[in-house]
């Protein structure tokens, strides 16, 4: 009687302490992930503040995230490494199934939280594909607006420039039909350009 009353105790006491290493392992798993989450949100914001770019910041977020996960998976083999240790041995049958059911429990929580992270990650991966693509697009249009700006200005110039040595040769005392008349034909061919473009 006294060597099972003395097992029973040891059994629990070492049940109580197995609880308390839980409980700890859970708080610290939690305020690891308040930390990391804490220093992801102060990169961004230095980042922000230093004038980084979208990228340089998502990539601040990536490695937030894996960072998360990694600690994620670090408090999982923490959790299976109590199914070993002494505090764990000295458990009733009963008790260490019901300790196993809770590790297994927790563990999966964290599972899910890694699954919900990795998620989360794929999901920043597909919105930075659509910045990137959005982003060539419109340096594409601006290109494609700034080479029509130029070529307006240039069509522009050069229609005054004809335009000059035409009123030139009208004012000029020697006028010379031909070059008036070759002069008058390249501005036309100028203007018939211009209207061919703005109509596509």
């Amino acid at each position: 009687v006294y060597e099972w009353a003395t097992s029973t105790e040891v059994a629990d006491k070492a049940n109580e302490k197995l609880g308390r290493t839980l409980e700890n392992l859970n708080r610290i798993s939690k305020d690891t992930q308040d930390v990391i989450q804490e220093e992801i949100e102060k990169n961004v914001l230095r980042a922000e503040i230093a004038g980084k770019s979208e990228t340089e910041i998502a990539n601040i977020r990536k490695k937030g995230l894996k960072d998360q996960i990694e600690a994620l998976k670090e408090s999982q083999k923490e959790l299976f490494s109590q199914e070993s240790s002494k505090e764990f041995l000295k458990l009733t049958k009963e008790q260490q199934k019901a300790r196993s059911e809770e590790i297994v429990k927790a563990a999966n929580e964290l599972q899910h939280q890694i699954q919900k992270l990795e998620s989360q990650g794929r999901i920043q991966e597909l919105k930075d594909e659509k910045d990137a693509v959005e982003n060539r697009k419109k340096i594409k249009e601006k290109d494609s607006a700034n080479a029509e700006k130029i070529a307006a200005e240039n069509l522009a110039k050069r229609k005054a420039a004809l335009d000059a040595q035409i009123q030139l040769e009208i004012n000029s005392e020697n006028t010379r039909r031909d070059v008036l008349e070759k002069l008058l034909e390249q501005r036309f061919a100028l203007e018939k350009g211009s209207d061919r473009k703005s109509t596509r």
